[in-house]
């Protein structure tokens, strides 16, 4: 029996090859002119937003590092369902 956590888990949607890179273009805007952005982030319960600066890429781990004024998070660039500048 699968216990009520594991039930309200979401299915991760696939993002089409249009969408990805368009995404992939929109975090090159941002870094390039230091831009803000809003990050739509997957979770296993939904979609989570985070407002920031793009200051730091990682290639090998394929992260992104987004940081505002209080908070800086590195997110998993599969984890990423939209990014829209600001």
């Amino acid at each position: 029996m699968l216990s009520q956590i594991e039930q309200s888990k979401l299915d991760r949607p696939l993002l089409e090859e249009v969408k990805y890179e368009e995404i992939i273009r929109t975090m090159g805007v941002a870094i390039f002119n230091d831009l803000l952005v809003e990050v739509s982030i997957w979770s296993d319960y939904g979609l989570q937003k985070i407002i920031g600066k793009i200051p730091k890429v990682s290639p090998v781990t394929k992260q992104i590092q987004v940081e505002n004024d209080e908070e800086y998070a590195w997110i998993g660039i599969e984890d990423i369902m939209d990014i829209i500048l600001l």
